[in-house]
């Protein structure tokens, strides 16, 4: 069971999630984030010591969301049954409406962030790993054959990472139309 301000620091990192994926780093007020968790600025204070520092838990959080997901693929499976399971359960979690990480991240990677050299920081070592696990096991998939040989593991890692990040940004401006990833795995992994 989790206390009050347990509650308190989970509603306050649930605002921020929420209006750092919808509105970016910059346009996020502290008031903001107190308005919409419901909480006093006091007890913002009391969590965090920063806007800046209430952002790099939240980067840290989503980064281990993400690698709880990685963790959870089957270890037994063929590279390529690894990948489309990655790219399912991203399907499946974007369509939820409850994950907001892969448009928080998104948002937070295209912003500048020169004068929070701790998020740059953070949100950097995100990247690499995110874009070597998908580079490991796109080079795995090759190794095994299971992937055509048109590119390198490279190149299809830069291909792949766009579509992800190209279909996250269409869901937000244009849900009607864009379908969901888990209708277009099947094309994906063949235009690699």
């Amino acid at each position: 069971m989790e206390t009050s301000s347990g509650t308190t620091k989970s509603r306050i990192l649930d605002a921020a999630q929420t209006l750092l994926s919808s509105h970016g780093y910059e346009s996020s007020t502290i008031d903001d984030i107190i308005t919409a968790a419901g909480v006093t600025k006091g007890a913002f204070y009391h969590y965090f010591k920063s806007k800046e520092n209430l952002c790099e838990v939240v980067i840290e959080q989503t980064h281990a969301a993400y690698q709880t997901l990685v963790e959870s693929l089957p270890t037994d499976a063929q590279p390529i049954e690894r990948l489309r399971a990655m790219l399912e359960i991203l399907g499946n979690l974007n369509a939820s409406g409850q994950w907001v990480h892969c448009r928080l991240m998104l948002r937070l990677l295209a912003e500048p962030h020169s004068e929070s050299p701790n998020i740059q920081h953070k949100l950097t070592a995100f990247w690499d790993w995110y874009k070597g696990f998908y580079l490991d096991l796109i080079t795995q998939c090759h190794q095994a054959g299971q992937l055509s040989g048109k590119s390198e593991p490279r190149q299809q890692t830069q291909f792949l990472l766009a579509m992800l990040a190209g279909m996250c940004l269409m869901s937000q401006f244009d849900p009607a139309a864009t379908p969901p990833l888990t209708e277009n795995i099947d094309q994906i992994i063949n235009a690699l």
